[in-house]
């Protein structure tokens, strides 16, 4: 992790995306948020940070050839007691795929599949944050759980993270939920759209001006339209593209004078 860190326990502070193709992943994204790369030495090795600018907003990550799992992003939750948190996760009826590990100098890291199958990754600083996490055109603006059990998730995620769920108005796909940890918005909820060619997941949104223009090059720099550009009434416009590898994200466009997170 980087500076993408954020004061705030129990909010997502880190991004990475785990690929099949990374070059092609890297290309995709600078051309569409003008992303570029920066590396730097772990004692685990070499590690590849996503930047906007003179921020570092996440990571891209080469899976080894011999992983089966499909290309993802998954997301990073801050916390205090990692071991507490896994031990919550696991009775709570999640899995853990890898349990709580260190990254030297930076901190402990697990991997968590929710009752449904979605991931999402603890995580406990060992150093304070340096700045809060990025905002504005280019960075994640927000996070959002598509599954077939928002019942059974929001409890999940009450027990793990204490998050509280919350109804929103309803959006695109239905009915939708809030998480909130105090007086932060941390993430949102939706169920899963029937006939959907995805799993249940964790969806990144991107900040973007221009949606429209961003949507169309999708397929021009070798992704897809899931979904193309949907009004949110009030609050914006965005779309669900994939990524070259399969890899699925979302972006948001705000309307003018408005805040800079989607509530779908």
């Amino acid at each position: 992790m980087g500076d993408a860190q954020s004061s705030h326990v129990g909010t997502i502070v880190w991004y990475d995306l785990l690929t099949h193709d990374a070059a092609a992943a890297w290309k995709f994204y600078g051309a569409l948020f003008g992303w570029t790369q920066v590396e730097t030495e772990r004692p685990v090795g070499r590690y590849a940070m996503i930047r906007r600018g003179d921020r570092n907003l996440g990571g891209i990550v080469p899976l080894k050839a011999g992983d089966s799992f499909p290309s993802h992003w998954v997301a990073y939750v801050s916390v205090t007691d990692i071991e507490a948190c896994c031990r919550a996760a696991s009775e709570a009826g999640g899995r853990l795929p890898v349990p709580p590990t260190d990254i030297p100098g930076i901190g402990r890291f697990a991997v968590v599949f929710d009752p449904q199958g979605a991931a999402i990754s603890p995580f406990q600083t060992e150093t304070p944050p340096s700045s809060p996490r990025p905002d504005g055109t280019g960075a994640f603006c927000w996070m959002e759980l598509l599954t077939p059990d928002t019942k059974g998730a929001g409890e999940f995620y009450g027990k793990v993270f204490g998050w509280e769920m919350k109804p929103g108005r309803p959006g695109a796909f239905g009915d939708y939920w809030t998480y909130r940890k105090g007086s932060h918005a941390v993430a949102g909820m939706v169920e899963r759209p029937a006939g959907a060619d995805y799993p249940t997941r964790w969806l990144p949104y991107v900040q973007v001006e221009g949606l429209g223009e961003i949507t169309a090059q999708a397929a021009r720099h070798g992704g897809s339209v899931l979904l193309p550009v949907t009004p949110i009434q009030d609050e914006g416009q965005f779309s669900i593209l994939r990524d070259p590898s399969g890899a699925v994200i979302g972006v948001f466009e705000a309307e003018a004078g408005t805040g800079s997170q989607p509530a779908l």
